[in-house]
């Protein structure tokens, strides 16, 4: 979760500077520019946590051989 949560805060803090300073919005308040960035972390974080569960999962069955 940990390894998740710090991907989800990079990908959060590139996100927040893309749409702050490329993609300027007129009329845009400083709760789009909080509130998107905070969505991305935390879909990003739970999908990562996910498959990154679903992969060690996978090669701990892998390192367990067939079971007879």
């Amino acid at each position: 979760m940990k390894r998740a949560a710090i991907q989800g805060a990079g990908l959060a803090i590139l996100y927040w500077i893309v749409i702050r300073f490329v993609w300027r919005q007129p009329g845009a308040t400083t709760a789009t520019y909080v509130i998107f960035p905070l969505a991305g972390f935390v879909a990003y974080t739970c999908i990562t946590y996910f498959i990154d569960r679903f992969t060690y999962q996978k090669r701990l069955r892998k390192q367990q051989g067939p079971s007879k």
